[in-house]
């Protein structure tokens, strides 16, 4: 995803800029002699705005595309659009209205407000990003892992410990087994005579499963494991009881 990316990056870049001006630039304005607070003031917004507007416009536009995108549809990503609200709406309608007073006023007692606002969009512009984060690892990871799973050989990965297996004896037709990957929302990634590779994703976080079905007339064989770490808190197991209990 090409709007996730972009995402990632200027919600990274947008961390690293709204630190600088909490822990740098805005303390730099106590030091500004009274009779230059404005123009300093005027300085920093005129010059900052073209260093901000750019990712600022990339995040709410790669966002929007995102949204676009029901594959995308998470925890992950109604939190970031939730924070990315508040903080434009603190921007807007709190710390410019406090700029353009400081720029009129030269008033450096507004100095602390302007601060302790910056820091709690400070604060909602790091839980943003970790919620981008998140996003990024559960759908560009697996991506990254669709090599090792197109050589995974069948023997040796359903020995693995880390995962688990179910074999249904006896005949199961091909639109019993599509219908149930179909409640899944299984993504096939990889095919090979009798083998499906497929990523299935959990409700809310998305987190990324690899499950593997070799479907043959006289037995099938499922197998499910995570591609997020080592433990997945039981989801595998119960997703294939659920699929027994379906066929």
């Amino acid at each position: 995803m090409l709007s996730l990316w972009i995402q990632t990056v200027s919600s990274l870049a947008m961390i690293i800029i709204i630190l600088l001006v909490q822990v740098l630039i805005y303390p730099q304005f106590k030091h500004v002699n009274s009779n230059d607070l404005s123009t300093y003031s005027k300085f920093h917004i005129k010059h900052i705005s073209w260093v901000v507007i750019p990712f600022m416009l990339a995040e709410f536009f790669s966002l929007i595309v995102l949204w676009t995108n029901k594959g995308a549809w998470s925890f992950w990503l109604i939190s970031a659009t939730g924070l990315l609200v508040l903080i434009w709406a603190l921007t807007f309608l709190k710390i410019v209205p406090l700029h353009n007073q400081i720029c009129q006023r030269a008033d450096s007692e507004l100095l602390p407000k302007l601060i302790q606002l910056n820091a709690v969009r400070t604060l909602l512009w790091v839980l943003k990003s970790v919620s981008i984060f998140c996003l990024f690892i559960v759908f560009i990871t697996p991506n990254l892992q669709y090599q090792a799973i197109f050589n995974a050989d069948l023997d040796s990965t359903l020995s693995k410990s880390n995962g688990y297996k179910l074999i249904y004896e006896g005949g199961l037709s091909s639109t019993d087994l599509d219908d149930v990957l179909s409640t899944l929302d299984a993504q096939l990634v990889v095919q090979e005579g009798s083998l499906k590779k497929y990523i299935v994703r959990t409700a809310y976080l998305k987190f990324p499963d690899l499950l593997i079905i070799d479907h043959k007339k006289e037995r099938t064989i499922f197998w499910s494991k995570s591609l997020l770490g080592y433990f997945d808190f039981g989801k595998n197991k119960d997703r294939l009881k659920w699929i027994q209990k379906k066929i």
